[in-house]
């Protein structure tokens, strides 16, 4: 549930960052189609007035472009902070003539390691309540969606593991 309140955070952050919130944004708008196609303000006339004109709206239109393009890359970044690669199940399993195969063992040496992580203060970072489930086919499992996509698969590839997988 937390990590749907940082996502609705993160749709805010965009709509801010891209909804204009002055005149002086629209004037930025003009000024980069300007840049685009001069020839909607004005006519263009010989000399040199008119090519200064234009290269000062195409500088002015870099730093708009820069400016959103930064924009773009701190969006990027909150959106990966909203979606971690959380599971609730995991196996470890090996592949062996095109197929998967479970591999008991190292699912359950994992699933131990797993449960005595404490790396930090991230969800990841411990699983409290991981344990084996046995009914059906034995996997890990943590109720509290504790457990962490590349941290499942470093326990699983050191227990002897050829590979995880998880929901």
């Amino acid at each position: 549930m937390r990590y749907l309140y940082l996502s609705v955070i993160g749709i805010a952050v965009l709509l801010y960052l891209y909804i204009p919130q002055s005149r002086s944004y629209k004037h930025q708008s003009f000024f980069l189609s300007l840049s685009i196609n001069p020839s909607i303000a004005f006519t263009p006339s010989p000399g040199p007035q008119f090519s200064y004109i234009s290269y000062i709206h195409l500088q002015y239109s870099k730093i708009i472009m820069v400016s959103i393009l930064l924009k773009t890359v701190a969006l990027l970044s909150l959106v990966g902070l909203s979606v971690a690669d959380l599971h609730k199940f995991g196996i470890c399993a090996d592949l062996k003539g095109g197929g998967y195969v479970y591999n008991s063992k190292a699912t359950q040496d994992a699933c131990t390691a797993y449960k005595n992580r404490n790396t930090g203060d991230k969800q990841w970072d411990k699983c409290p309540d991981c344990y084996m489930e046995t009914s059906d086919i034995p996997h890990c499992q943590t109720d509290g969606w504790h457990m962490g996509g590349d941290e499942w698969s470093y326990y699983c590839k050191q227990k002897g593991a050829g590979l995880s997988l998880a929901n």
